[in-house]
């Protein structure tokens, strides 16, 4: 059972689940405690322990004032009726009080303490209302008879303005009683059941009992924002989790690619080494045809210098090629390059310097010269070599 509403008259506990139908039970209002079992076996046989309660205190409890209040919130001015009762209640002692548009409503703080204590021993109490606060809330509209203290009737009167009246009157002077309706409490509980949470300015409550009620209402909040927060934490581990398999995954599928990309990898490996090797040789036929081949360039020297003469230096400025070296007769190596076809230009770049070598004279030399392309730089000619 979500929710249950027990109206507290003089002599009977009315008890008024969501569904099902009205029970009493009999009470004596100072010891509450004593019909706590019986109000327990009947909400359990309606349908269960309910998971909150609403009382509903009856005009047999209540006083009820218009007091001259300035135009503050319903909550300031609860607490200035609360704190100022003895001006518009004839109570004596602390009073739990609630405010409804013009009318202000008080009964004894410690009566309605040792209900809520003992009430709550079922169920939570959710919220404590004056009577004639309730049927305003429920939508009643009317002129009501509702039940109060021995001998007395009680009138609420509800337009669509809010409270239009609220008195207790003997029974012998109400000449007209009969022509009130009762009051369908079963309906008003059935509306305040579905409502949501009632103001703490509605409610008849004293400064405990109102601390209490923030006090749990901020206990609530917190827990409320806990298991939001532990749901979204929940939820970012879910992800995690997700996305750590997924990338787990991947990682065995990219393993298991690379496996079976092996044998292409290594055969696109051989043919880019093919390429490379086909292009570096398409570069050197290229660079034999244009004159621009060292290999060549070191070959036709190779053949024309004396074999005492030794080449340190082979530069082509992408013209001219020059040679830096030493050799025993360095006046020899101009003609002997100048008779091949080839070669041409030969000119001596820098002076030659003399000097010893293993107690033999040697001369420095730099030629530069260039080479004709489409000519066969292979061509025999007149060398200084030995045969």
């Amino acid at each position: 059972m979500p929710a249950a509403t027990l109206m507290l008259e003089q002599d009977r506990v009315v008890i008024l689940p969501v569904t099902g139908a009205t029970r009493t039970v009999s009470w004596e209002p100072h010891h509450p405690e004593r019909v706590i079992e019986a109000v327990s076996a009947v909400l359990r046989a309606d349908g269960g322990a309910p998971k909150s309660l609403t009382l509903l205190i009856g005009l047999a409890f209540l006083e009820a004032a218009r007091p001259e209040l300035p135009p503050v919130g319903d909550d300031v001015r609860q607490r200035m009726v609360a704190a100022d009762h003895e001006r518009f209640f004839v109570l004596v002692g602390p009073v739990a009080a609630s405010v409804d548009g013009a009318w202000a409503f008080a009964c004894e703080a410690t009566l309605v303490q040792r209900w809520w204590d003992a009430f709550g021993t079922i169920a939570p109490v959710g919220a404590v209302m004056a009577l004639p606060s309730a049927v305003r809330m429920a939508g009643l509209r009317g002129t009501w008879r509702v039940p109060t203290a021995a001998g007395e009737i009680g009138t609420i009167v509800v337009s669509a303005a809010g409270i239009g009246e609220v008195r207790r009157s003997r029974a012998a002077q109400e000449t007209r009683a009969d022509e009130r309706a009762p009051l369908d409490v079963a309906a008003c509980a059935r509306v305040l059941g579905t409502r949501g949470a009632v103001t703490l300015a509605n409610q008849l409550l004293d400064a405990e009992l109102r601390s209490r009620l923030v006090r749990r209402d901020r206990s609530r909040r917190w827990r409320a924002g806990a298991m939001v927060a532990a749901a979204l934490l929940f939820c970012v581990w879910a992800m995690s989790y997700r996305q750590a398999r997924m990338i787990t995954a991947l990682e065995t599928q990219r393993a298991q690619l690379e496996a079976q990309a092996g044998g292409p990898r290594a055969a696109q490996s051989r043919l880019m080494s093919a390429l490379l090797e086909q292009r570096i040789l398409d570069d050197a036929s290229r660079a034999s045809r244009t004159g621009s081949s060292p290999l060549t360039v070191l070959s036709a020297l190779g053949r024309l210098v004396p074999p005492d003469a030794f080449v340190q230096r082979l530069e082509w400025n992408g013209e001219r090629w020059r040679i830096d070296g030493s050799a025993a007769d360095v006046s020899r190596l101009v003609p002997l390059l100048d008779a091949d076809p080839a070669i041409v230009d030969v000119q001596s770049l820098a002076p030659s310097t003399r000097f010893m070598d293993g107690g033999r004279a040697r001369s420095s030399f730099s030629l530069g010269f260039r080479v004709t392309p489409n000519t066969d730089a292979t061509t025999p000619a007149a060398t200084g070599a030995t045969p």
